[in-house]
């Protein structure tokens, strides 16, 4: 199993709210469950954080089966048609997008990008 989580890095501009939360549950959640081969997807709001961690305010969470489904997925026509409603409504947020693709593992495997 693939999650592939998307972090929403800053802040929502003031005058774009609540449009652009209503936006990322209305329109872009949709548009990503229709990607090929997504099994699950959901978008968590940060409600409560402690003092120094980053300010996220909203993780999207795509499950796939295995990387080969996250790879048609992340190809796709539809994709790219969720894309660009997402980059429609960016201008109302102040902040970055990151991408970490997690792999949920069977007891006692290692894994993680820090390796020792």
């Amino acid at each position: 199993m693939i999650v592939r989580c998307g972090y929403l890095l800053g802040c929502v501009r003031p005058q774009a709210q609540p449009d652009f939360d209503n936006t990322l549950v209305d329109v872009l959640l949709p548009a990503i469950r229709e990607m090929p081969g997504v099994e699950r997807a959901e978008v968590h709001f940060a409600q409560d954080a402690e003092p120094g961690a980053p300010d996220i305010h909203a993780t999207f969470m795509i499950h796939f089966a295995d990387e080969k489904a996250m790879e048609t997925a992340l190809s796709s026509p539809e994709r790219q048609r969720m894309r660009e409603k997402f980059i429609a409504i960016l201008p109302g947020f102040d902040g970055t997008v990151a991408h970490i693709n997690h792999t949920l593992l069977p007891r006692n495997e290692q894994s993680g990008l820090c390796q020792n």
